[in-house]
This record gives C-alpha cells, sequence and structure tokens, in this order.
C-alpha cells in the first residue's frame, strides 16, 4: 500500500509528460493528475476508484484514502475527491477509516439486490513503525506486512456513499491488494500474501459467499507463470479468466489468461510483459477492458505515482484463433 516521497511538484511533471506522450497504442496517455501519490485505479464507466494522499505527508505513516474521479462532460477526468460515507457513518474524514490505512479499491456493481461492493485493502496504523527504518530509503522496513487485511464497504446508490463492513480476509502471511470478479452467487476474490520480498510472495484464490461475504472453504494457491506477482487485478470476458500484475518493482506488468480461474497461462495475443515504460513504476494495474486490451496504472518515475495513466494495446488478434468474446 505505501510508495516512497515525491520529490518535484506535480503541475511540473504533468507539463513534462503530456508534452513526451503520443496519444497512440502502447504508450501511456495521461488521465488523473493534481495529486500527490496515488495508484491502484479502478475504472467503471465514469468513475475512477484509486487510493492513496493528495498532499505530501510530513512523515510515516502515508495517509492512505479512497477517491473517486469523474469524467466531465468534455471528457477530462476531475481532480479525485475523498469517497463519501453513508447513513451518518462517523468517521473522523471522508474516504478514511478510524484506525487503517485503506487502498487498492475494486468495485462489484453487480451484487444482487441493488447493492454495490467495494473491496479495499486495509492495513491497521500501529503496524507502522516509523522509529524502525528510514522511511526515505526504505519505507518497506517501517511495516509489519502480514498484518495487511481486505475488507469491503456496500454500497445501495449506486457508489455514491458507501457503508463501512469491516474485515472479512486475512491471513498469516497478510492479506493485500485485492482483484475480484463475481461467479454466479460467488465473489472469487484474488490477492497477494505479505510474504517479503515480494519475489517470493504468492497469489491466492480464496471463494467468498455474495451474500454473507463469508469465505467459501479453503483459500486455493493461483498458478501462473514466473514468481513474485503482485498488485494483481482481474478481469472475466467470455469463457476466459484474466489475471493482471506487477514484477520488478512494479516496472513491468503481466497479463496472464485462465479457463478456470486457478491455472493461468501466457497469451499469445500480446507480449510478456505487455507494459514496460523506460523503467517507470506503473503501480496498481487495471483491466479496464479486454477487447482492446486497456490498462489503467500509477505513473512512478521513482518518488510517487503522481499520474493516472491508460495504456492501450494492440494485439494480434489473429494470433488468437481461440479467443471467444
Amino acid at each position: 500500500m505505501m510508495r516512497k516521497y515525491i520529490l518535484c511538484f506535480v503541475v511540473a511533471v504533468v507539463a513534462c509528460e503530456r508534452t513526451e506522450f503520443a496519444d497512440s497504442p502502447d504508450l501511456p496517455v495521461p488521465l488523473i493528475s493534481g495529486f500527490h501519490s496515488m495508484y491502484s485505479p479502478f475504472q467503471l464507466e465514469d468513475r475512477i476508484w484509486l487510493g492513496g494522499w493528495l498532499e505530501e505527508p510530513e512523515r510515516v505513516p502515508w495517509p492512505d484514502k479512497i477517491y473517486v474521479s469523474r469524467r466531465n462532460a468534455e471528457g477530462s477526468w476531475t481532480i479525485p475527491r475523498p469517497i463519501k460515507w453513508a447513513n451518518g457513518q462517523l468517521y473522523p474524514e471522508a474516504g478514511a477509516i478510524a484506525g487503517f490505512h485503506i487502498n487498492d479499491p475494486v468495485i462489484l456493481p453487480d451484487a444482487g439486490g441493488g447493492r454495490w461492493i467495494m473491496l479495499y485493502t486495509a492495513f491497521p496504523n500501529d503496524a507502522i513503525k516509523p522509529s524502525a527504518c528510514n522511511p526515505e530509503t526504505n519505507p518497506i522496513d517501517c511495516l509489519e506486512i502480514e498484518r495487511h487485511a481486505v475488507g469491503w464497504l456496500s454500497s445501495v446508490d449506486k457508489g455514491n456513499t458507501w457503508e463501512d463492513q469491516g474485515i472479512f480476509l486475512s491471513g498469516p502471511e497478510g492479506v493485500w491488494s485485492p482483484g475480484a470478479v463475481k461467479v454466479k452467487d460467488e465473489i472469487w476474490v484474488y490477492y497477494m500474501d505479505g510474504t517479503y520480498p515480494v519475489s517470493q510472495s504468492k497469489i491466492w484464490r480464496q471463494r467468498v459467499d455474495i451474500q454473507t461475504m463469508q469465505p467459501i472453504s479453503a483459500r486455493e494457491r493461483v498458478k501462473h507463470p514466473g514468481d513474485g506477482l503482485s498488485n494483481v487485478d482481474v478481469k472475466r470476458h467470455g469463457q476466459y479468466f484474466f489475471l493482471a500484475g506487477n514484477r520488478n518493482r512494479a516496472s513491468e506488468v503481466f497479463v496472464y489468461r485462465s479457463t478456470d480461474g486457478l491455472n493461468f497461462d501466457r497469451s499469445m495475443c500480446w507480449p510478456d510483459p505487455v507494459l514496460s515504460y523506460r523503467g517507470t513504476r506503473l503501480d496498481g494495474p487495471n483491466i479496464a477492458s479486454i477487447k482492446p486490451l486497456k490498462l489503467l496504472t500509477g505513473y512512478n518515475q521513482g518518488a510517487g505515482s503522481n499520474l493516472i495513466v491508460s495504456f492501450q494495446h494492440q494485439a494480434d488478434w489473429g494470433m488468437c484463433s481461440s479467443f471467444s468474446d
């Protein structure tokens, strides 16, 4: 959930990057700016939910909250604003949950009965030990990362306001950075554990009853090419499940394909990795669409993720004769 400090002004970065980027496939197109550090975007139609912080924090702990940006009539995206709480839920501020840092939002708009569900990563404030590290050089040493968990919010007004329902997934190594799809009357939650270094972390699937939000049976290990996939997202398209994630300090994005949602392989439709851009950290990929393959990520050149960008990869669909719409 945590990222390094930004060392330059956002306005300057945006101005520079807009002249560098081209509006062509496989190059990043800036979508949202005007903040200090945000990442893990999740797009649903004309809204993008994301996590992080608007302004430069003075010190650890970093003030992770969940925000939402909206696409206006001109087609551009607004500066993110904290999500709002429903029914007079008494938290000290919008977008924040008392006692926790929260991030990595995932939205399920079809949870039944008009209910929307948001999953999020929760990290207790008291699991951050500023005296145990130098956050400027190695912030991961500040964290008891095995205490990451996943909580959920519900909404009855199509995501305009939310009510916190608390933590529902935790584990001995931590439960971190969820992705999710609805399958019949279940939610399949995918997550990375908190094994450190990240190159040794594993991806798991937990089936959850969509009505009770209780786990069904034990977690299952997700199989995919290579090791150390992180910051995962999952999307269902036709007969396939697609799993996206980061590697190499989030400078690369990989997308794998599966027919059963548990055993993933490389796809011939795109390269492996599918994204890598000048060593930039592309924090928290979100699969916005499969055909065309559109991915949203944070954009971190080493000092913080101060842009949300979009990549659209022009797959060679002639190599995908088995691909089904």
